[in-house]
């Protein structure tokens, strides 16, 4: 009990800072609009700026908006071709971390929330995002054609109204001095 008191007592004095489990949603407007933008361009870029973290325990990415597939005819065969979305952050050295999903080959409203995944898979870290600041690039172009394939009218495009980054993270929370009478009072007992 005495050790406890005492860490209690290191830790109010030092002013160090709790840690506080928390999933918080920051909307990232900077990646809205439609995609591709240009036929040379399919990709925005936001700044994240959060509170720094202790750690990190997950993060996710979360897209919605409309879709308006294209059509290509590839050999004789009649078929939709639709849009891929992918959400990457680029860590400090050589990883990146990526969130996508299967999009539909529909035209019509679309929403996904997807994990980021490293690559390589092993090794990559979200220490770059300890700090609380790091970007975030939205690439949306037309799925790759595969095979002898001609495009029919218009090429796909998704119109993003929601990009949603989700991290689910040990925030620090300082502690205020004055908290220590209370402290002391709780584990001191009567004289």
């Amino acid at each position: 009990m005495r050790l406890f008191a005492g860490m209690i007592v290191a830790l109010a004095l030092t002013g160090l800072s709790e840690a506080s489990a928390t999933i918080v949603e920051v909307p990232l407007p900077a990646l809205y609009g439609t995609y591709p933008i240009t036929l040379s361009n399919g990709e925005r870029t936001a700044t994240v700026q959060l509170s720094p973290m202790l750690a990190i325990n997950s993060v996710s990415f979360r897209v919605s908006g409309t879709t308006a597939v294209g059509m290509v005819d590839c050999e004789g065969n009649v078929e939709p071709w639709g849009m891929d979305i992918l959400a990457s952050m680029f860590t400090d050295g050589s990883g990146i971390w990526m969130s996508s999903e299967l999009m539909l080959m529909v035209s019509g409203a679309f929403a996904w929330t997807g994990t980021f995944r490293s690559s390589p898979p092993i090794g990559i870290t979200w220490d770059f995002l300890l700090d609380g600041e790091a970007e975030l690039i939205l690439y949306g172009a037309p799925l790759i054609l595969v095979g002898i394939c001609t495009v029919i009218g218009p090429p796909p495009t998704a119109d993003v109204t929601e990009a949603t980054l989700i991290i689910d993270a040990d925030f620090t929370v300082p502690t205020e001095t004055g908290t220590w009478g209370q402290i002391k009072a709780l584990y001191s007992g009567p004289n």
